[in-house]
């Protein structure tokens, strides 16, 4: 897996909306960034991953080649989520120790691809800080 600094990671709840480069939907000027967001493939291992939520729900699963395959198909990021928590029984047991390192490493891999979407949505947050705004985590 590629190294990833997680110092750079802040936890703040609010932000300056002005700020930031944050994203809620897929839709909004930073959308691109969210990890359900289509049309950001991952080339990895001779397979075409439609969206890094796909790939990120699939290294859940390292013993259900069943469950990735269905991720793998999966229309969409959002579908490929739900069709992992509707497995989530079958987690792999080390899943909460883990899961911040591969989702490093799923969105070191979506860099990989020259001149790719997800490198122009990079570019265009400047140096501002990279928010997914959610409802839903601490």
């Amino acid at each position: 897996m590629t190294s990833f600094d997680f110092s750079t990671i802040t936890k703040q709840s609010w932000y300056p909306r002005d700020a930031i480069a944050g994203f809620l939907r897929t839709k909004e000027q930073y959308g691109g960034l969210s990890n359900v967001s289509s049309g950001r493939l991952i080339f990895l291992d001779n397979n075409v991953w439609k969206s890094s939520e796909h790939l990120y729900q699939a290294a859940r699963f390292p013993d259900r080649p069943d469950i990735q395959e269905a991720l793998f198909h999966a229309p969409n990021g959002v579908v490929a989520k739900q069709i992992a928590h509707a497995n989530r029984d079958a987690t792999r047991p080390d899943w909460q120790k883990i899961n911040i390192a591969v989702m490093a490493w799923v969105i070191s891999q979506r860099t990989k691809v020259e001149d790719g979407p997800f490198k122009k949505d990079l570019t265009k947050t400047g140096k501002l800080p990279i928010v997914e705004i959610s409802y839903r985590d601490e």
